[in-house]
């Protein structure tokens, strides 16, 4: 590939990583920026809408994760890691966003709980199949 170009596809990707991470985190302080209008809005999440937001924002901090993964040229181990990643960002947003929100819904709270324990058995996945993975290179 020739060098010029890989150093367009590196901008441009660290451009969508910024962006991803930005649009991930914005809704956590009262705003959302919208690619379309390249604009910055105001945002009030409703309490019955938090599971969406919450998904929202996991799966942009997922891709953003992933795509500064790719630019340090680290390879995912497993192929359970794209679940691990999500879930753990799934954790960390579902309870900023039960903090911050002050509603404190205990059915939200439940759900949050239930990831814990997913996210330990994902982990000790990664792990085992990242060992087999790499098990025949010695």
């Amino acid at each position: 590939m020739r060098p010029e170009l890989e150093t367009v596809q590196k901008i441009f990707m660290s451009l969508l990583c910024f962006y991803l991470t930005v649009s991930a985190i914005l809704p956590l302080f009262g705003y959302n920026i919208t690619l379309a209008a390249m604009a910055f809005e105001t945002f009030n999440p409703e309490p019955e809408s938090y599971y969406l937001h919450v998904i929202r924002s996991s799966a942009f901090m997922m891709l953003a994760f992933f795509g500064l993964n790719y630019l340090r040229r680290r390879r995912p181990l497993s192929s359970v890691a794209p679940l691990l990643v999500f879930n753990n960002f799934l954790i960390l947003f579902g309870v900023l966003y039960q903090l911050i929100s002050f509603s404190n819904i205990f059915s939200y709270w439940v759900a949050i709980a239930m990831l814990v324990p997913l996210s330990f058995w994902l982990y000790r996945q990664n792990n085992n199949e990242s060992r087999t993975i790499f098990s025949n290179d010695w």
